[in-house]
Parts: C-alpha cells; sequence; structure tokens
C-alpha cells in the first residue's frame, strides 16, 4: 500500500513538474499560435504569450479578468491599408473586458510609412467601455496614434514606449454612443516617444477625459495646439519632463491644481 502512496505521489510530482515548463508557467497556458490567442483572449484568465504572433484582424480581448504576460514578444498585425472607414476594426488590440491586464508587451502595427496625416486613424490598442484595465510596460510602434482610452477607465504602469506614432501615445476620447461615459487615465509611468513634438497623453477635450499623474515622468502642465480646426484646438496635451514644447505649436492652457 505505501509502495503504491509513493508511485502515486511520484507520478503526480512529475505530472506538476513538467506542466509547468519553464519559470512555472503551465504549458496549456503557453500561446504560441494565432488561433490560441483568439481563443485565450474571449476565455479570460491568465496567459503567456510563448513566441511573436502577427494577426490578420484585430484581437478582441472580451474574456473576464483576462491577463496576458508578453514576457517581451509582439503581437503585430498590417495596418497599412487599414482607414477611417475601418474604425470599428482600426487597431491590432481591441480591450472591451472590464480587469484586463496586459503587461511586458510589444503591439507593432507594421506601418513605417510614418505619415503624419489623419488619413488612416489607426492604434495599437483601443480600450473601450471598460473599467480596471491596465497597461504596464507596453511597447507600441508602427501606427498612427498608440494606444486610444474611449469611455473607459485605465491605469498605466512602468515604461510605456510609443515609436513611430506620429500622433502621439495615449489620447482619451468619450464616445458617441447615447450616455457613455468620459475616460479616466492614472498614470505613474515612464514614457518614452520619439516623436517628440507629440504629446505623450492627449485628451480630446477637457469634458472627454481625465488624467491622473501619480508618478513617473509625465510634467503636470498642460497645452493647446495651435493650429487646426476647433477639435483639434479643444486638445489638451501632456509632455514628458524630457521634452520643452514648441511654442511655434502649442500654448500652455490654466496650470492643472
Amino acid at each position: 500500500m505505501k509502495k503504491l502512496l509513493v508511485i502515486a505521489l511520484s507520478a503526480m510530482m512529475l505530472f506538476a513538474f513538467t506542466a509547468c515548463q519553464p519559470g512555472g508557467i503551465p504549458e496549456n497556458k503557453k500561446i504560441t499560435t494565432v488561433e490560441m490567442l483568439q481563443s485565450a483572449a474571449t476565455q479570460g484568465g491568465e496567459w503567456w504569450l510563448g513566441k511573436n504572433l502577427e494577426i490578420k484582424e484585430q484581437l478582441v480581448v472580451s474574456g473576464a479578468n483576462f491577463v496576458l504576460n508578453g514576457e517581451g514578444k509582439t503581437i503585430s498585425r498590417d495596418t497599412d491599408k487599414l482607414n477611417d472607414a475601418d474604425y470599428a476594426t482600426n487597431a491590432v488590440i481591441l480591450v472591451t473586458a472590464d480587469s484586463a491586464v496586459l503587461r511586458n508587451l510589444t503591439v507593432d502595427g507594421l506601418d513605417s510609412s510614418n505619415e503624419k496625416t489623419w488619413t488612416e486613424g489607426v492604434w495599437g490598442i483601443k480600450v473601450f467601455d471598460a473599467e480596471g484595465v491596465v497597461l504596464s510596460d507596453i511597447t507600441v510602434n508602427n501606427v498612427q496614434a498608440g494606444i486610444q482610452i474611449n469611455s473607459a477607465k485605465a491605469r498605466v504602469e512602468g515604461t510605456m514606449e510609443f515609436y513611430r506614432t506620429p500622433f502621439g501615445g495615449i489620447g482619451l476620447d468619450q464616445s458617441i454612443t447615447p450616455d457613455s461615459a468620459s475616460s479616466e487615465l492614472s498614470s505613474n509611468a515612464t514614457f518614452e516617444i520619439d516623436y517628440v513634438d507629440a504629446p505623450a497623453v492627449y485628451l480630446e477635450s477637457s469634458t472627454k477625459g481625465a488624467l491622473t499623474i501619480n508618478g513617473g515622468n509625465l510634467v503636470n502642465k498642460t497645452y493647446h495646439p495651435k493650429e487646426g480646426d476647433d477639435a483639434r484646438k479643444a486638445q489638451v496635451w501632456y509632455f514628458t519632463d524630457k521634452v520643452t514644447p514648441d511654442s511655434n505649436e502649442v500654448v500652455e492652457s490654466t496650470p492643472q491644481v
């Protein structure tokens, strides 16, 4: 009887050891295919990205309490052919689930044209009508603007990097859907953005979004664009402490309290 018990315990330990390789990651939670990624995003729960993946369609994160540990890997999508008509699907990743977490992940739109003309309206990540979303240590490359928070509440932390995103890092907006709420973003993140004349964070207007700075390198001082139509001039821009805003491009707003 004792021998059978020892054998059974040994088998259980061997199963646990082989199922969690490496670093304690369960093998059935390691995403290695696009199909597995799409399924995980709808199931929810915690997952790890096991390899770089290129998707053909926008990834929709709708599963409850979805957590994606990117492990420094990349999810990419060729966004070069998208335009404003594709508004519902014009991101690499769309997050609609409350309490979703994306961390240590690179998102690439594979569009290196760097056109500073809002012809495509493409985002790396869009968070829409969701609360409690956390974005941590995220890099966004090769899209017109990095991340949109739209009628949602989110927090950014760690290092947020934006490369070849000519319209800026994170934009806050409010949906035109009836009864939609304005957006809220809290940040203790350190921002890196290669377009120094583009804002690290911007609000479409002071009524459509609110930013709370709890740390990191965002300066609690706001600016408005000097040029453009009334909608653009209503935007509220924030820069990092590495940038001296160009007085030919922006005008300082009322100091924030």
